[in-house]
């Protein structure tokens, strides 16, 4: 089975209608952080091909588009409302 990695994945995308989208493609791979952040688990297919969906979808000269794979040995904090995590070692303080 190949391995998962947690990613963040972010856009920050102008038109109203590629962000509806951008969301619908990141849709069933993970958990809405907000509107257009995402904590996703994906293998390393997965992520290529999110990736090249997404590409597909914005707009390079107006849109913006982040890839983050997380270091499982880091330690990852956040603030504010705690929310279902993908991994048990995540740990929301707030």
């Amino acid at each position: 089975m190949p391995r998962r990695d947690l990613v963040l994945l972010a856009y920050d995308v102008v038109s109203d209608r590629r962000r509806g989208r951008a969301l619908d493609a990141v849709r069933g791979f993970g958990i809405d952080a907000q509107l257009s952040v995402h904590e996703c688990q994906f293998t390393a297919a997965e992520r290529e091909e999110m990736w090249r969906r997404l590409v597909s979808l914005l707009n390079e000269e107006e849109d913006r588009l982040l890839l983050l794979v997380l270091d499982p040995r880091a330690r990852i904090e956040a603030l504010g409302t705690p929310r279902s995590t993908l991994e048990p070692y995540l740990h929301y303080i707030g």
